[in-house]
């Protein structure tokens, strides 16, 4: 019997190896540590519906609690989605802030906080000195549920026309932002 309580114990500490370290090792789409775009994402193509989210205090011309559209309707957006408790996020938000003060017109920029509090989501903002578009989706159903994943960060590009161009998972560079709003225009 305790032969036979080895041998499973062994065989399951070896699975959970394999796991972790089939888990752990770079993939061929990653393109950095923390950047990895999916070019055959299948939000690709499709039209995502608007959703209504209450705005975050990160604009001061924009109330806290206002019902906000995303995407934007007629007008390429990109969407971030981030949380206070995302490290990645807290690697690109510099950069997206950065990014954003020089956007080309005629592109809109709106972050969703995802799982996430209020009050943590606008700490995260105000540390990051991120004065950008952004919504609260508490419980990660518009990521869930409209966008169809649920890690973080995730970045969408949609077009004009409500359908989902580029999708990159993991942190985004100032690069892939530039390039995926050229391409919505």
């Amino acid at each position: 019997m305790m032969f036979l309580s080895l041998g499973i114990g062994a065989a399951i500490a070896i699975t959970m190896i394999s796991v972790v370290s089939y888990f752990t090792k770079p993939h061929a789409t990653t393109t950095t540590s923390t950047t990895t775009t999916v070019a055959t994402s299948p939000l690709v193509g499709k039209k995502v519906g608007v959703r209504e989210l209450p705005a975050l205090a990160s604009l001061p011309t924009v109330p806290a609690g206002t019902k906000t559209r995303v995407p934007v309707a007629g007008t390429p957006t990109i969407v971030v989605f981030f949380a206070s408790w995302c490290g990645p996020c807290h690697e690109e938000m510099p950069r997206i802030a950065s990014w954003y003060k020089t956007k080309p017109d005629g592109v809109s920029l709106i972050l969703i906080a995802s799982n996430d509090t209020a009050a943590a989501a606008n700490s995260f903002l105000s540390e990051h000195h991120a004065a950008l578009p952004a919504v609260l989706d508490s419980d990660g159903a518009v990521a869930d549920t409209t966008y169809g994943f649920g890690t973080l960060p995730e970045t969408v590009f949609i077009d004009a026309t409500g359908k989902v161009r580029q999708v990159v998972f993991g942190a985004v560079s100032k690069a892939q932002l530039t390039n995926g709003a050229a391409a919505l225009l």
